[in-house]
């Protein structure tokens, strides 16, 4: 064996890592959407390079949802 094959990074991208960072990446982003007034589906959007970007801009200055049945004083 060489000492390069020591050093490859394949393993970094194996299903499993690319399945626990999606995970971890969608669950928080799920809460902020849901306690933003947004449906939690949004954050599946968080996985697309470019549109993680617009999804992140669209929460921050959106007006939050306010749902029926809380009063408006």
């Amino acid at each position: 064996m060489r000492l390069v094959d020591y050093y490859r990074f394949d393993d970094l991208f194996d299903p499993i890592w690319l399945v626990l960072l999606a995970v971890l990446l969608v669950i928080p982003f799920w809460k902020i959407c849901r306690k933003s007034g947004h449906s939690g589906f949004l954050s599946i959007l968080i996985l697309v390079p470019v549109i993680n970007l617009i999804l992140l801009y669209y929460i921050a200055f959106s007006d939050p949802h306010r749902s029926s049945d809380e009063s408006v004083s």
